[in-house]
């Protein structure tokens, strides 16, 4: 993978966590990004963990469902989050 492949790449998991912040309603909490892993899974699909204080939110619980949608395009990149509670 050349500079541009992985930068490509880095920004499209950042938006995917820019996505899943804005879902959540985090914007007002104090969070670390590192708690938010976005991964490729087969199909294309994206999967999204919620780890620490995220992951701790729902302790006793499986957490929130969230659908992530991703795609780039020359230097556009879109990012799609859906929760389900």
């Amino acid at each position: 993978m050349d500079g541009a492949d992985r930068a490509r790449v880095l920004a499209t998991m950042f938006a995917g966590k820019e996505a899943v912040v804005k879902a959540l309603n985090l914007a007002d909490r104090t969070f670390s990004w590192r708690d938010i892993e976005v991964l490729p899974h087969q199909g294309g699909k994206a999967v999204v963990n919620l780890r620490g204080s995220l992951g701790g939110a729902n302790a006793g619980s499986a957490g929130p469902v969230i659908c992530l949608a991703l795609a780039c395009a020359g230097d556009l990149v879109l990012a799609l989050a859906v929760v389900q509670s």
